[in-house]
């Protein structure tokens, strides 16, 4: 990995490495190319090939900052570079990629297909007054309404806000509250191990 990386060397400033390092990143998040491919061999005097392996090197070192979780500048430099890699480009790569870490993350988990999410919730209690059984007219329910966000279907695309409503009778409202209660306390459980 990081003999590609030495290429950067020949960069103009340490501003135009680090948002070479940017733009290597959303390349990778978008899973789309290098729009100036053809500058960067230019102005880093590599060719083609040279410039596939410093791709890679720089997804490689991007992957396993994530991967590990690398927070500091210093745990990067211990763990993803050797020690004898060039210490002024070791420092700037390593200081770039743990200030941007946090702001990668929350990039990456977005763009994953996911559940829908809870945006919101409204409810009312009610009372029945049309039903096919005689037994549960002046019936009180709930009336709950919820505001959930779909997985976006392609990426770039904004989500889809869906608006889901569901009567609830009292004994499945207490059936669904005691499943919740279930769920907190396995949740208290794992994040106090």
């Amino acid at each position: 990995m990081s003999i590609p990386l030495l290429s950067l060397l020949k960069a103009p400033s340490p501003k135009y490495i680090t948002d070479l390092i940017d733009q290597f990143f959303f390349a990778r998040l978008e899973a789309s190319s290098i729009s100036n491919k053809a500058q960067i061999i230019k102005q880093l005097e590599i060719n083609e090939p040279k410039f596939y392996e410093l791709q890679v090197s720089v997804y490689d070192l991007i992957n396993d900052s994530l991967y590990y979780n690398l927070k500091s500048s210093e745990k990067i430099e211990k763990q993803l570079f050797p020690q004898k890699f060039h210490e002024k480009l070791r420092s700037l790569l390593s200081s770039h990629i743990s200030t941007s870490l946090e702001k990668w993350n929350k990039l990456c988990k977005s763009k994953y297909l996911t559940l829908p999410k809870l945006i919101s919730f409204d409810w009312r209690v009610d009372v029945k007054s049309a039903s096919d059984l005689t037994s549960t007219l002046s019936a009180p329910v709930v009336l709950l309404e919820m505001k959930v966000q779909e997985p976006p279907e392609f990426v770039g695309l904004m989500p889809k806000i869906k608006t889901v409503n569901v009567e609830l009778t009292k004994e499945r409202l207490q059936t669904m509250l005691d499943g919740l209660v279930r769920i907190n306390e396995q949740l208290l459980s794992v994040s106090n191990k």
